[in-house]
């Protein structure tokens, strides 16, 4: 991974901060590009000491469920966010992602609705910021939010 680098922070706030702060920043005669990470870390997980599930566990798990296909829009519905996140946050971590229109973040009921260009670059958000590390013990939980929120 030439020229790459993770640094893992224990805050989104903080992981915000320093990426607005070093962004473009000159480094050995360049120019930082700095992006969240898709996933989140796993030394995270060893801090909170979360076991991992086995493979096949995981497997199982998933034939027992039958799956249900969500209807696909360009919406994006986050639920059950930290006190602490803010807009500007939110847009940080969704607008890394091509399409990015609009964000609105309704705080009194910890939820949030981001909208993109179109249902292909949403989808590609969903896939990149579902599960993402918000903080420690709180992962991001978005879907496509309803028809008839968009």
């Amino acid at each position: 991974m030439r020229g790459q680098a993770f640094v893992v922070f224990k805050e989104l706030s903080q992981a915000a901060d320093a990426m607005h702060a070093l962004q473009r920043f000159p480094f050995m005669g360049r120019e930082l590009d700095i992006h969240f990470a898709r996933t989140s870390s796993d030394i995270l997980g060893k801090r909170r000491a979360e076991p991992k599930a086995p493979p096949r566990e995981k497997a199982k798990k998933a034939e027992r469920q039958e799956p249900v296909q969500p209807v696909v829009t360009n919406v994006l519905k986050v639920v059950d966010l930290p006190k602490e996140v803010t807009a500007g946050m939110l847009e940080e971590l969704f607008k890394q992602y091509p399409g990015y229109n609009r964000g609105t973040l309704l705080a009194e009921k910890a939820l949030a609705f981001i909208e993109y260009l179109n249902e292909e670059q949403a989808t590609m958000a969903l896939r990149g910021l579902k599960g993402f590390q918000l903080m420690p013990g709180r992962t991001l939980q978005v879907d496509y939010a309803p028809v008839e929120c968009t």
